[in-house]
């Protein structure tokens, strides 16, 4: 069920620059009965939703299976020591990426503000509602403020319920290609990551929105 999320008190000293005192009142939290986020779905404007989310990826990651003769065995070369992950973040709508970026290394809350001020919020819309998971860095005064000076809104997704972010599935289709290609530098994993995006296309976003229960799908291919 998708409740509201009570604000979250400010701290004053860990911020020099005054920022709203609320962290997108109205959030989502998992409740025994789905009533309520059933209702909200069905009111809301699928349109309007942008969800966000990271993913990881590697220099060792290859395909999980192949097709061999029988009787032959598939053997690929991994390194055992990769270095520094890969860190993707993206936003996504039902009509394709809204935008995708890759950073070496993790997500801190500084590197995620400064992507929302520059990657983000220039490219949302009034009415916009920007759905995000609990991370620590995501739920940033900074994040709620620039994201509201945009006209948009923030909600937060329940707990462990990646069934209700689209952009899972998206992730999981741009992994499967860096799986193929298999990149064993950093130069070329960055390369294929980039490249990767364009593998989920407008078609793929309606499926997994409304396999997330956020509209209906169309049968028309882009």
């Amino acid at each position: 069920m998708l409740g509201i999320q009570p604000p979250r008190a400010d701290d004053a000293a860990d911020h020099q620059v005054e920022f709203p005192s609320r962290v997108a009142a109205g959030g989502l939290r998992a409740q025994k009965n789905g009533r309520a986020r059933v209702e909200w779905v069905r009111r809301i404007d699928a349109d309007r939703l942008v969800f966000l989310d990271e993913a990881g990826a590697n220099i060792a990651m290859g395909r999980s299976h192949a097709w061999v003769q029988r009787g032959e065995e598939y053997v690929e070369a991994r390194p055992m020591n990769w270095g520094d992950n890969l860190t993707l973040v993206g936003a996504v709508r039902r009509r394709g990426w809204v935008t995708l970026s890759t950073k070496w290394r993790a997500m801190t809350k500084e590197r995620f503000i400064e992507w929302i001020r520059r990657r983000l919020a220039p490219r949302l819309r009034r009415r916009d509602v920007v759905l995000l998971d609990n991370l620590a860095a995501h739920k940033a005064l900074e994040v709620c403020f620039l994201i509201e000076q945009r006209g948009a809104t923030v909600r937060y997704l329940p707990p462990y319920s990646h069934d209700f972010n689209p952009i899972e599935p998206a992730w999981a289709l741009v992994k499967k290609r860096i799986r193929t290609g298999a990149p064993r530098s950093a130069f070329a994993l960055r390369r294929v990551a980039r490249a990767a995006r364009y593998a989920v296309t407008p078609y793929h976003c309606r499926q997994y929105f409304a396999h997330a229960g956020y509209g209906n799908s169309s049968g028309n291919r882009d």
